[in-house]
């Protein structure tokens, strides 16, 4: 049975809202400085079961793929030094979280900053950049659920919101996993990257360099508290809700990676 957290805040919404700019822009605007709310330990055992979850996240609702320490179901949530564990009071933070032993992994993908050649544009693209990342995708038939990100870059076109650029987020379950497992799996996959040439290198402004490749590391890294944004994004007058649950490759194998 794979693990993840839902967490409800007390103090602020964990959506996004989007508004129309001075010039017909999509704006983005996110307000997560949760400082009090509450965290459920939620147990699943599919990635259609997990799907149906994520749809039905409200707006002051999120994610974290981690799940708190010390045995702890259920706990509220408050700023980090605040926390007094013998009444469950906890943090969002490394310090209170970890990785379950079975439990789902996230991949983001934005085209933000990303080279034509290794920009993606469906689900199935996607899916075939993660297969070559991950070899065992396709080899052991593990099912990935695909969904379309917030972060999606819009404009108005005739009266229409329509993405321009499109960001996903996939989910597999993983099992045994840990921290260390973790950093393994990324080294995995940056050798993967390599093999196909699925990587560029990024210029910072004071001249530095790095190594990137097409999907977030930084999440993959800080997923024991990181929260995860999936509520449905507030609309401001204008715009047009078009909900889209996503896609779940080899639907129905429950085999973990």
């Amino acid at each position: 049975m794979s693990k993840f957290t839902q967490i409800t805040s007390y103090n602020t919404k964990l959506n996004k809202t989007f508004s129309i700019g001075l010039n017909g822009e999509v704006v983005k605007m996110t307000d997560a400085e949760m400082s009090k709310g509450v965290a459920q330990v939620i147990d699943c055992n599919d990635l259609k079961t997990f799907s149906s979850f994520l749809g039905n996240l409200q707006s002051d609702q999120a994610l974290v793929l981690g799940i708190p320490k010390y045995d702890m179901n259920k706990a509220d949530i408050t700023k980090k030094g605040l926390e007094n564990l013998a009444n469950n009071l906890i943090s969002r933070s490394n310090d209170c979280f970890d990785i379950a032993n079975e439990s789902f992994l996230m991949f983001d993908y934005d085209p933000q900053n990303i080279p034509e050649h290794l920009q993606v544009f469906s689900y199935y693209e996607f899916y075939v950049m993660l297969s070559k990342l991950i070899p065992e995708i396709v080899q052991d038939q593990i099912s990935v659920y695909i969904k379309p990100s917030s972060n999606n870059k819009k404009k108005k076109e005739n009266g229409r919101t329509v993405s321009i650029k499109k960001s996903y987020h996939a989910y597999i379950m993983i099992s045994n996993a840990s921290i260390n497992g973790i950093k393994n799996l990324l080294q995995y996959i940056h050798k993967n990257a390599i093999k196909h040439q699925m990587y560029f290198l990024h210029i910072f402004s004071n001249g530095g360099s790095s190594l990137r490749i097409p999907i977030d590391e930084s999440v993959i890294k800080s997923m024991q508290s990181r929260i995860v944004f999936e509520a449905q994004p507030t609309l401001c007058s204008g715009l047009k809700k078009n909900y889209d649950p996503g896609v779940i490759y080899t639907d129905g194998l429950s085999k973990a990676l």
